[in-house]
């Protein structure tokens, strides 16, 4: 990776980018994003370049690993370790850093008087918001510990990022944290999906292929959804509606009835949506892809007809972004910052309503005029998450929390 490991003079601003692992999700995909928006950006005059902790099998964008503007340092570990959480602040301060940037909840505790200051990304705070949403979780579980440390590190912070007004109220109300340190910064994208690697073989390719291995056929419309199993995530109740689809598709349709793709990581936690799909004896028309790649993720989303994401909360929302920015309708529904995020670009609807979350697919699917307004619509709202000004509204807070 050409990452250096030599220790650095006082005055780093260092970036833990071990959120960041070689399958990211949500997370993940928010630091890899804000690494490459900050590898293309100009930073302030005065404000030292970034130094940026990543795990040893990490794989960077091209961008931030050849670029000059991040400095990368491998460092194993991971932020969500006991060993960080007790020592974190002392291997930084050995580093030389004075601000340190967290993208997530998980900053070493403030242990002694010479640590640097830090910055946390704090995302969502479902647990506190949904009670119910995560049954199986150890947040859910240890479920006073994970409050007490969420409290712990919004007061040792110097500022929090929030990326929605949303996630900003939510965090007031559960965590009473003073608003004045609270920072909303959107998420950010690209404006195309990165071009593809050079021949032999192309992304286009490996993506192709990968769809052929899923079983998914030319031609055949598909309908997508992309992440988690977590209850609050809704990938069963969206089976469930997709059964009621199939069942009144009409006879004089111009196309044969959809299938659902399922991209995302398997939980044995939460079984119920194979569980529906299987209940419903949908077979086939229902593909659970497991982790897809990034070439997949793009293959599926050019042969998509439509996109979903049936949560009940979202602190964000970002495949919705990444689907109206590639020019899917989309259909979602009225929980956490989702309104705030796709605006009138998509179908919002009752997703705890099966009748009603289908009779939203069924237009989508069957309605050209409709699908054709939301794609323009789509394309429109997602020009408002940029990498430019993801990069640009950090870099603005990196110089202003910085110590003198």
């Amino acid at each position: 990776m050409g990452v250096n490991r030599r220790r650095y003079p006082l005055g780093m601003l260092l970036i833990d980018a071990r959120t960041l692992g070689p399958q990211p999700t949500g997370i993940g995909r928010y630091t890899r994003n804000l690494l490459r928006g900050l590898a293309e950006d100009q930073r302030p005059d005065g404000l030292p370049r970034p130094r940026v902790w990543v795990r040893p099998d990490t794989q960077l964008d091209d961008a931030v690993r050849d670029g000059d503007r991040l400095e990368l340092v491998e460092r194993p570990g991971r932020p969500t370790s006991l060993d960080h959480a007790l020592a974190g602040h002392a291997a930084m301060r050995r580093d030389g850093a004075r601000l340190v940037h967290t993208p997530d909840a998980f900053a070493p505790l403030a242990l002694g008087h010479r640590r640097p200051r830090h910055l946390i990304t704090l995302h969502d705070v479902i647990p506190l918001a949904l009670p119910d949403a995560l049954p199986r979780s150890r947040k859910q579980r240890m479920f006073p510990l994970w409050r007490g440390w969420l409290r712990r590190q919004t007061r040792q912070a110097a500022g929090v990022v929030c990326v929605s007004e949303h996630a900003r109220r939510d965090i007031i109300r559960h965590l009473r944290v003073d608003p004045d340190k609270l920072h909303v910064i959107p998420n950010g994208l690209p404006p195309t999906p990165p071009p593809p690697p050079p021949p032999p073989e192309s992304d286009e390719d490996r993506g192709a292929g990968a769809l052929r291995g899923l079983g998914i056929r030319p031609g055949e419309p598909l309908l997508l959804t992309v992440g988690r199993r977590d209850p609050y995530k809704n990938v069963a109740g969206l089976v469930h509606a997709f059964a009621r689809l199939r069942a009144a598709w009409p006879r004089d349709a111009a196309g044969p009835p959809p299938r659902l793709v399922v991209a995302g990581p398997s939980d044995p936690r939460y079984p119920e949506p194979e569980r529906a799909a299987h209940q419903h004896g949908l077979g086939d028309a229902v593909v659970f892809t497991g982790y897809v790649d990034d070439a997949t993720l793009r293959a599926l989303r050019r042969r998509a007809a439509g996109f979903v994401t049936p949560s009940r909360y979202e602190g964000f929302g970002l495949p919705a972004v990444e689907a109206m920015r590639d020019g899917l309708p989309v259909v979602c529904g009225g929980g956490g910052a989702l309104p705030e995020v796709v605006g009138d670009a998509a179908l919002v609807c009752d997703v705890d309503d099966p009748a009603a979350l289908a009779e939203a697919l069924r237009r989508v699917l069957l309605e050209p005029g409709l699908a054709a307004q939301l794609r323009e619509q789509g394309r429109r709202r997602a020009e408002r998450f940029t990498l430019r000004k993801m990069a640009d509204a950090h870099l603005a807070l990196y110089a202003r929390l910085y110590p003198a």
